[in-house]
Parts: structure tokens; sequence; C-alpha cells
């Protein structure tokens, strides 16, 4: 196709998945470059340069900082996303595990998160929609329910992620009137910034895990304040849990991040609610923590039933 149009000494150089099921074409035609994209159809295609946040490579920043900005940002996130896929992958759950080692995936139950068995029988009809399969899935993730409302929501959360952290206080209120329940979803996202003394896990995994261990949720409240806090796991935990609860925290910890990986945005705090029956997600930043937005918020949250 690429010869047809452009003649038969055009080749081309370089060939990467875009936007919206496109693809960048980079086409050397006899000395001179052009930066194409495929569109889905696989048919059409559009000479120019894109300008979008969702680029992962810096040739595609164009020289624009504030891109160049975004180029990082992705970069990181699909570092960080390989980094858990890999690290799952490369567990085996018949190795024998050692006293310090926290990092272990029990034989009973795990369920591989990234395989759909079967096609969904749920179609989201915009993009603020997950499918019914997976919002079911997301409500069966271990969590850290805080509040007694009907109208809950599901917040995939970082603990060393300090938006997280500007959104608990600002979502304590409506908890304490009985307008909203809460389930923290504890996942292991953001990569280490220091050297830990267990190398094995990173920073936010370990804080994961260790929100996960108790069995009431009282005990997993109270652990929740004190681990969601800038300080590293290491100054929060003074005495290292048996090596059979850190397991089965890890475990859970594991499960939460695959689901979290699977969101069409991977981003915290991340809430995922029912509205109008249908299942949504919404990235609760700075912006929208604010009083008003978060009661516009909870009136478009379905009451659950008990």
């Amino acid at each position: 196709m690429v010869r047809m149009y452009f003649g038969t000494e055009a080749k081309i150089t370089e060939f990467s998945p875009s936007i919206a099921g496109s693809y960048r074409i980079i086409i050397s035609d006899g000395g001179a470059s052009r930066e194409m994209y495929l569109m889905s159809d696989l048919q059409s295609l559009i000479e120019g340069k894109l300008y979008t946040p969702l680029i992962r490579s810096a040739a595609s920043a164009h020289g624009i900082s504030a891109l160049e900005k975004y180029t990082q940002r992705n970069q990181a996130v699909d570092k960080a996303a390989n980094f858990v896929k890999s690290s799952v992958e490369s567990i085996n759950k018949d190795k024998s595990i050692t006293v310090n080692t926290a990092a272990s995936l029990l034989d009973g139950g795990f369920k591989d998160l990234r395989k759909t068995e079967q096609p969904a029988k749920y179609k989201v009809k915009d993009s603020r929609e997950i499918s019914a399969e997976f919002y079911q899935m997301i409500t069966e993730l271990q969590n850290i329910t805080v509040g007694s409302s009907k109208k809950e929501i599901y917040l995939f959360i970082d603990l060393n992620c300090p938006a997280c952290r500007k959104s608990e206080p600002r979502l304590k209120p409506f908890i304490e009137r009985g307008q909203l329940t809460v389930n923290y979803i504890p996942v292991g996202f953001l990569l280490d910034s220091y050297e830990r003394k267990n190398k094995e896990i990173t920073d936010s995994e370990a804080k994961a895990m260790y929100a996960l261990i108790p069995q009431s949720e009282d005990k997993r409240a109270l652990l929740l304040q004190t681990l969601l806090s800038a300080s590293h796991v290491d100054e929060l935990i003074d005495v290292e849990a048996p090596q059979a609860l850190r397991n089965r925290g890890y475990k859970y910890m594991k499960e939460n991040t695959l689901s979290f990986f699977k969101l069409p945005v991977p981003a915290t705090p991340m809430a995922v609610y029912l509205s109008n029956g249908y299942p949504r997600f919404k990235a609760l930043s700075e912006n929208n923590t604010t009083p008003s937005k978060l009661t516009d918020l909870i009136e478009q949250i379905d009451d659950v039933d008990s």
C-alpha cells in the first residue's frame, strides 16, 4: 500500500501502535522521511504530526516541552505496569519461601486476572464505563471498607500517591455524615525512589501488602491511616509480620494490582462505581475532590442493595 501511494522506492523505517487503534509509520522516500498514521481501517493514511498527551515516544513530542513531560510520565506508567506483570510471571508457586522473602503467591485459588476466559457479554456505551463483568471482579477484590452508606465507590489507591493522601481527608466528612462508603483497594503502583531494606518488593507493594493483612475491617482501617503516609514502610512498621501473613497480604495486593492495570486509565486515586445501573470510573484528582465536585459525584451514584 505504501509503495502504491509513494512509489517503489518508499520504505517503512518505523511501524508502531498509536492512539485510537491507529499506527505510526515513518516512511523513507528517496532520502526524505514522512510521518504517517495508518487508521484503524488499515487502508487510510494521514500524513502529519500528532500532538497528544498519550504519546510514549520522545520523537513524537516534536521538541515540545509539555509533551516531553507527558512522554516521561507515560513511559513511567508503562515501566511500572511491566514491572508488576513480570514480577508476577516470574514467581514460581512451587518454590519454597525463605523467611526473608515477602513475595509469594499461595497455591490455592489464585486467578490470572490478565486473561479473559470468554468474551464479555456486556458492551460499554462510552469511554467512562467498564464492563459489568469487570466491575463484579473489582467488588470481589480485598479492600478496606470505611462508611455505612448505600452509596459506595471502590477506590484504587497507592499508599505513596500524594493525590491519594489528599483525597482521604476530603472524602472523610462525607463518610462520617453517612453520605458515602469508600472501599479502598490498595495497589503496588509507584516504583521506589530510595533503597529499601527488603529489595524484593517495592515500598508501595509492601504498604499495600501490610494494609491487607488484618482480617477485621476496623484493624485494616487503622492500619490504612498509618500507611497512607509519605514515610517509608520500614519507618512505619516496627515489627515484621509472620511469613504466612505476609504471603496472604502479598497475594491480595498482587490481585488488586493486576486488576488496577486492566482499567482503561490506570491512575490513582481511581473511583469505580455504579451510576444508572452502569459501572463507571472517575479519577479523584485534587480538582475532582472539592466539596461541590464530591457532592455532584455522590448524587450520581446508585444506592446499593444491602
